[in-house]
């Protein structure tokens, strides 16, 4: 990833050609590279996610994952992965960060909905339901 900033928008370019411009700058974050049993998720070649664990560390961006059925999978690439909290990590109280359109702001969660999303309470006391979790991260 590549960025430009002027005033105070960012302009991204990924990995994979694709960009998104003027995003404000609380939307942009720099990578962390992904750490030993780190859960993340892993995408496959028709876009659907498998929940694994980063159990090897090859080089800079490149890991090798560990799935629920115990299968192995080396040499996966970064750009194919997303983190994902903890199962159990964010519950009923829990102080998250969560991406609004403004950026990310903080706030307590209120409800764990049947889909998986949020119901949270921010710290200025407005309200978001239906939160995703991708955009959800614990304080």
């Amino acid at each position: 990833m590549s960025t430009s900033a002027d005033k105070d928008v960012w302009d991204v370019e990924y990995d994979d050609g694709d960009e998104d411009v003027g995003l404000c700058r609380n939307c942009v974050r720099p990578f962390v590279p992904y750490a030993l049993n780190d859960d993340v998720e892993w995408r496959d070649e028709e876009d659907i996610f498998h929940r694994a664990r980063v159990v090897k560390i090859q080089s800079g961006d490149v890991y090798d994952l560990k799935f629920e059925d115990g299968s192995i999978r080396s040499n996966a690439s970064a750009t194919d992965l997303r983190r994902v909290p903890l199962l159990g990590e964010i519950e009923v109280g829990s102080r998250v960060e969560f991406l609004v359109d403004e950026g990310y702001n903080t706030g307590t969660i209120l409800h764990v909905n049947v889909d998986g999303s949020y119901n949270i309470e921010f710290d200025d006391g407005d309200f978001a339901t239906n939160v995703a979790p991708k955009h959800v991260i614990p304080e």
